[in-house]
This record gives C-alpha cells, sequence and structure tokens, in this order.
C-alpha cells in the first residue's frame, strides 16, 4: 500500500515537473518569437522607409521636359513658398480617384504654395490633362538619376519641398482620411477626399 501511494506521490511530482518545464519552454519561445517578430518589423520598417524620400533630404533641381517636349528645370529656389510635386501617371487607377483632391489642390495653389507635377510616363500625357482639364505645370522624362534621388515609383505620391530644396513632407498613396487631413492642415486647403480607407492598397502597384 505504501508502495502505491509512494509512486501515485512520484507520478504527481513528475507531472508537476514536466507541466512546469513544458511551461518555461513555451514562455522562453513566446519571448523569443515576439523578439523576433518585433526584430523582423524593424527590418521592414528600415527597408519602407529607405525605399521612399526622406524627411529632412536636401534634393537637387529636376530636369524635364513639358508636354511640348521643351527641356525645363524646376528649381526650388525660384519662389519664397513650398513646393508642392505631385507625382502621377496617366495610366494609375488609383491617380484617377484622387483627381478631384488634383483639381482642388490646383484650385487654392497660388501665394501659399506652388504646385508641380511629375509625369513618371509621357504615354497619354498630353490627352489626359486635356481630357480631365488639369491646368498644372507638368515635368515628365526626369530621367533614372531623378527617379533614383527622389525614389520615384509609386503614384500618387505627394512630396512638399521648401525653397531652400528640403524635403518638408511625403504622402505616398490617395488621400483617405488620414493623409487628407495632414495635407489639408500643412497646406491650409479644404479636399474633398477619396475612397475607402480599408479598400485602398497603398503599397500597391501604381496602375
Amino acid at each position: 500500500m505504501r508502495d502505491l501511494v509512494g509512486k501515485g506521490r512520484r507520478a504527481r511530482i513528475f507531472n508537476l515537473a514536466t507541466v512546469s518545464v513544458l511551461l518555461f519552454v513555451s514562455v522562453g519561445l513566446n519571448i523569443a518569437l515576439a523578439r523576433r517578430v518585433s526584430s523582423l518589423k524593424a527590418s521592414l520598417d528600415t527597408v519602407r522607409s529607405e525605399g521612399r524620400l526622406q524627411v529632412g533630404a536636401t534634393v537637387p533641381v529636376i530636369r524635364g521636359h513639358s508636354i511640348a517636349g521643351a527641356q525645363q528645370t524646376l528649381d526650388y529656389g525660384d519662389v519664397q513658398i513650398p513646393t508642392v510635386l505631385y507625382v502621377f501617371t496617366p495610366q494609375c487607377g488609383w491617380c484617377k480617384k484622387n483627381l478631384d483632391n488634383l483639381r482642388a489642390l490646383i484650385y487654392s495653389s497660388g501665394s501659399g504654395y506652388r504646385l508641380v507635377g511629375v509625369s513618371l510616363t509621357r504615354q497619354d500625357l498630353k490627352e489626359y490633362l486635356a481630357k480631365e482639364r488639369l491646368s498644372l505645370p507638368v515635368y515628365t522624362d526626369v530621367g533614372d538619376s531623378t527617379r533614383a534621388t527622389y525614389r520615384l515609383g509609386l503614384t500618387p505620391t505627394t512630396i512638399i519641398i521648401s525653397p531652400e530644396a528640403r524635403v518638408l513632407k511625403v504622402w505616398s498613396g490617395v488621400y483617405t482620411d488620414g493623409i487628407r487631413q495632414e495635407i489639408e492642415a500643412y497646406l491650409n486647403v479644404r479636399l474633398p477626399g477619396c475612397c475607402n480607407p480599408a479598400a485602398v492598397d497603398q503599397s500597391g502597384p501604381s496602375s
């Protein structure tokens, strides 16, 4: 009888020890997993930040062509107000959804900021501007070095640059509520906004 009781106690002790070890291992694994996730997130954030133009960076002038094909240079020091670069392509679906916001920026530009369009392609550009009745200066054929320096790729992208050629703000994507509110506050404008934020993949392709 005593042997049976002893065996039972030893079994319970063994089970408790096993559970304790398993619990300890589980906690350790969870901590390690949390650290790994945090590390991956930090790496991803770094990749994302390195993939776009950084606020505070100083940028060179933009050299390109007008829609008529004439060479032109955008020098930020030509004016004493910030320059807003609106980067787009005529084929970009999200750019089309953002047209009302672009029109609002065009309407409000003047004493507070200068608005300049940058099209990443010449294809259908002249027809697009005429069809959508967009009256703003547009640069195209900007060259690979400019694309690399300005991290041009996703469209639409909105970049604000000071007269000293310093990057003040960068927004990638259509003007959903968060972006719209920030741009309204920064430029002192009213914008119609765009789309359901949940339906917009800001990291997707530009077309």
